[in-house]
């Protein structure tokens, strides 16, 4: 076979590449070059993670582009060679050198040891002895007379009987009459019948139920004023004023203002219906 193909009906001709009796299609790169798309075998794949690989530890040497260098950067021409000596100018003066350290097993002498041990510190030697007893000779003086020593504590069990001359004999008090006894109870459901039935006339201006309206009965309230509605009374306090407002309809109210003389409400100064 030869290269590339002419294509049927179009008669258009793509680029091949015959390798073994088959034609494989080469790819135009953008850069004008070009490549022939082989078949992935084993090997190929095989060299392709290599590579990858490679790049991913970094042992191969990657490609590096930069237009400019930054001033000072670490170039190749600014690194010493192999075995060169870096002599330092201003070294630290009074290190601790392996000159300067005491051999092994060395005592230091201290010369500024501190004054001798204080008089009266506890040092070793005045330590007692393991078992010693310790005699105190400034004991606090004897117990008090009087105090609540071991001693002077009652076995158990033991009655304590006052003088005859401290037992005040207690003369209970008188009984009283007319306690509501259980004796003076009355038995279950008993009815109690009153005998002493007030029989004096009824105060004037109780509400009897002869004074009772009937039933729908219209109210005309003192001083002219309509009968509000039962749900509609507001009232508002102030000092020695309270003011009542009634809803009288749906569109009207009525507003009561009633002054007393003093913060009691007992005694009606005026009354002013608005």
């Amino acid at each position: 076979m030869a290269d590339n193909v002419q294509l049927p009906g179009t008669g258009q001709v793509v680029a091949t590449k015959e390798i073994g009796g088959v034609e494989y299609q080469v790819m135009l790169l953008a850069d004008g070059t070009y490549t022939i798309i082989s078949p992935a075998t084993a090997a190929n794949q095989t060299l392709l993670l290599t590579e990858l690989q490679k790049k991913a530890d970094l042992t191969e040497t990657q490609p590096v582009s930069m237009a400019t260098i930054p001033t000072g950067a670490a170039t190749a021409a600014k690194q010493l060679a192999d075995g060169h000596n870096v002599a330092v100018s201003n070294q630290i003066t009074g290190y601790a050198t392996s000159a300067k350290q005491l051999a092994d097993g060395h005592n230091v002498a201290v010369s500024n040891m501190i004054p001798a041990v204080e008089t009266g510190l506890a040092t070793s030697a005045k330590q007692l002895a393991d078992g010693h007893n310790v005699a105190v000779s400034n004991m606090i003086p004897a117990v008090e007379t009087g105090l609540a020593t071991s001693a002077k504590q009652l076995p158990d069990g033991h009655e304590v009987k006052l003088p005859s001359s401290q037992i005040v004999t207690l003369t209970p008090p008188a009984a009283i009459t007319g306690y509501a006894t259980s004796a003076k109870q009355l038995a279950d459901n008993h009815q109690v019948q009153v005998s002493n039935i007030a029989n004096t006339p009824l105060i004037t201006g109780f509400a009897t139920s002869a004074k009772q309206l009937a039933a729908g009965h219209t109210v005309t309230a003192l001083w002219g004023f309509s009968l509000p509605l039962y749900d509609s009374i507001y009232q508002t306090i102030d000092g020695v004023t309270k003011v009542f407002v009634y809803k009288l309809t749906a569109s009207t109210v009525a507003t009561i203002t009633v002054t007393y003389t003093d913060d009691s409400f007992m005694t009606l100064v005026s009354a002013i219906k608005t």
